[in-house]
């Protein structure tokens, strides 16, 4: 079998759409899968560009951006809402690439659609579901909270020093779930949108002593060294802290008793690079560009006693974007995490 032969019958067995177009975006070749997905022959698209497809739900903008991009020399890549022959919606993971000839003049376009109606489907059930069940559950947990406190002076006071010390372990857990119930609203914020930042001047250091002295509660052996300089930002507090309580609660929870963590701040050129460093078991290379999705967790027994929703990362992330930064993990030559954000300066 001929190299050519070869990459013909991959092209003609790959699950995902395939097609190709020639400078002007006309179709000049598509394998069966694309017919499967889009509901249009081969011979119903040839000579036709990809708009026989067009929803109706992205705007000129989006379309100008991605001409932009290709025509440029680089490879387009975005999630996108499409029409088939029947009129019905579908959803796709869509990559453009352009090829071009030995001159560099691009010739030929590439597309490929991964077909996830199904995918989608199942997120927006879900989604519903968990916004559903937050909802119910933040009123009576609030209630349940307010009680446990009570019993909690009651028994105090009465001085039953075995069951208060069981009345602070069921505060404890009411805590707990009180911050996956929040975690769940916020991300619910976060799809819709309508995440809201009250921006404003403040000192950094003493935001992170006041997160270190609430998880100094939780973790007393550990040590977190703080950045020298006196680093002013511009940003939401209550957002920054809840991105910096959970990165900080992930480096201790992962690291070893009596064993040190390094937060860095400083000015880079025109942003605030803050990072927190950590001596844990690190973050395996495969897993490190999944970690800031929505409800992912990774998936090895080091991170098993993790008992969240894989949500802390992805709300970091979002609320991070938000404020216009950046954020990414590195791992240490020697051993451990560096989870790194920027926030514009």
């Amino acid at each position: 079998m001929t190299d050519k032969t070869l990459f013909y019958e991959a092209f003609k067995q790959a699950d995902d759409g395939i097609f190709i177009t020639d400078s002007d975006g006309l179709i000049r070749y598509a394998n069966p899968a694309f017919e499967k997905i889009t509901g249009f022959s081969l011979k119903e698209a040839r000579g036709k560009t990809p708009r026989i497809i067009k929803s109706g739900y992205h705007s000129l903008k989006y379309y100008q951006s991605m001409w932009t991009k290709i025509l440029s020399g680089k490879m387009h890549r975005s999630r996108v809402i499409n029409r088939r022959k029947n009129g019905r919606i579908f959803y796709a993971d869509h990559t453009v690439s352009p090829i071009k000839d030995k001159n560099g003049r691009v010739v030929y376009f590439i597309g490929i659609w991964k077909d996830i109606t199904k995918q989608v489907k199942l997120e927006k059930v879900k989604d519903e579901f968990i916004s559903a069940a937050s909802h119910e559950l933040k009123t009576p947990l609030t209630s349940l909270k307010a009680y446990s406190q009570l019993l909690k002076l009651q028994l105090e006071k009465k001085g039953d020093r075995r069951t208060f010390i069981l009345s602070e372990k069921i505060n404890d857990r009411l805590n707990h779930l009180m911050k996956l119930v929040k975690a769940l609203l916020n991300t619910e914020k976060l799809q819709e949108g309508k995440l809201q930042l009250d921006k404003r001047t403040f000192g950094l250091l003493p935001l992170l002593k006041e997160v270190r002295m609430e998880l100094n509660a939780v973790y007393p052996k550990r040590k977190i060294n703080f950045p020298k300089s006196k680093i002013s930002v511009y940003a939401d507090r209550i957002r920054l802290s809840e991105v910096i309580t959970n990165l900080l609660s992930n480096a201790v929870k992962y690291s070893p008793d009596n064993k040190k963590i390094d937060i860095t701040a400083e000015v880079v050129k025109d942003e605030v690079v803050i990072s927190i460093r950590d001596q844990g078991p690190g973050i395996p290379e495969n897993e490190r560009a999944k970690i800031f999705r929505r409800f992912y967790k990774i998936r090895n027994a080091k991170y098993d006693n993790n008992s969240g929703f894989g949500l802390g990362l992805y709300i970091s992330a979002e609320i991070v974007k938000s404020h216009g930064g950046r954020i990414w993990v590195e791992n240490n030559k020697e051993i451990g995490s560096k989870f790194c954000f920027t926030l514009p300066g």
